[in-house]
């Protein structure tokens, strides 16, 4: 005989989400997997494959292989990679490794250029003058922070006029020098630029770090140079500065190109000519023929004799 006082209680722990059963039953769900229950097929736990302990920070770190990377034509001596530079750079590479999008081939003439740089003692600035990307300055700053060389100036130009590397957010409808309310111009305020993420994180003196972006930027050069960089671009901002920055170059410095020919970029806005090498035809006005390393298709770099 039911017990309507049971049943309404059931009833409304049911509807609160819970089971009423025996104690017999209870007991009997607790019985261990492993256990067989009378009248039942035996469990089996299925097999867990067992865990691999994890990698240790210290443990004995994968050695770059470098021995396929081109080495430099006899011409470039300077970019000789000894043995002990080579024994250098297997350090040096995993330091900018998975940071920077440049293969390592690049890297590995980057890192030459500028160690013998530091061992020719030429003296000057470190100009990469472009697109306005900082990978390879991102080497660079790497290489000359292992070297102990960190008083140069690191200077990313950007050439472009496409405004990628600083946001217009800054300008305002009537000026920053002008005030509505005071109807006078107060005072200019500099305001501190932030450097990219990238080069922050070099570990170069960030106050010898700068990044310009043309025509917003006044790009004036004093300074002699020890590095320019430079890109095979034809349109007219980076012919001018081809022309403007080249003959600051030191006697003995470097000189690297992107590009050659073939690129094209039609992102790149102004007069672009196809099939051009804006580098090459600068060189051949100058009447200047110098024997390129050319690590990668798409990137060349040189020593420039004193004569130039």
């Amino acid at each position: 005989m039911t017990n309507p006082l049971k049943d309404a209680i059931r009833k409304s722990i049911e509807r609160l989400g819970y089971v009423v059963m025996t104690k017999e039953r209870y007991e009997g769900l607790l019985t261990p997997a492993s256990t067989p229950v009378a009248g039942s097929a035996p469990v089996v736990a299925p097999a867990v494959a067992p865990i691999q302990p994890a990698q240790s920070p210290d443990s004995p770190r994968k050695k770059f292989d470098f021995s396929s990377l081109p080495s430099a034509p006899a011409k470039l001596s300077g970019f000789a990679p000894s043995a002990e530079m080579l024994r250098k750079f297997e350090d040096f590479y995993p330091t900018v490794d998975g940071k920077t999008s440049l293969e390592p081939a690049k890297v590995l003439a980057i890192f030459s250029a500028v160690q013998y740089l530091n061992q020719a003692k030429i003296e000057g600035d470190i100009i990469d003058s472009g697109e306005g990307k900082f990978d390879v300055m991102f080497v660079v700053a790497r290489a000359l922070d292992s070297l102990g060389d960190t008083g140069r100036q690191l200077i990313v130009y950007d050439v472009s006029g496409v405004p990628r590397n600083r946001s217009l957010d800054k300008l305002e409808l009537w000026g920053a020098d002008f005030t509505l309310l005071e109807g006078r111009r107060p005072r200019p305020m500099l305001i501190a630029e932030k450097l990219p993420e990238m080069l922050a994180e070099s570990g170069y003196p960030l106050s010898n770090i700068t990044v310009l972006c043309y025509p917003r930027d006044l790009i004036e050069v004093k300074r002699p140079i020890a590095l320019l960089g430079l890109t095979a671009e034809s349109y007219q901002s980076n012919r001018a500065a081809i022309g403007t920055l080249f003959p600051r170059l030191q006697p003995n410095g470097v000189l690297t190109v992107e590009g050659n020919e073939t690129t094209l970029r039609p992102t790149i806005p102004g007069c672009v000519q196809h099939h051009i090498d804006a580098v090459v035809e600068y060189l051949k006005m100058r009447n200047l023929s110098l024997p390129f390393w050319k690590p990668t298709t798409e990137f060349r770099l040189t020593i420039v004799p004193k004569s130039a």
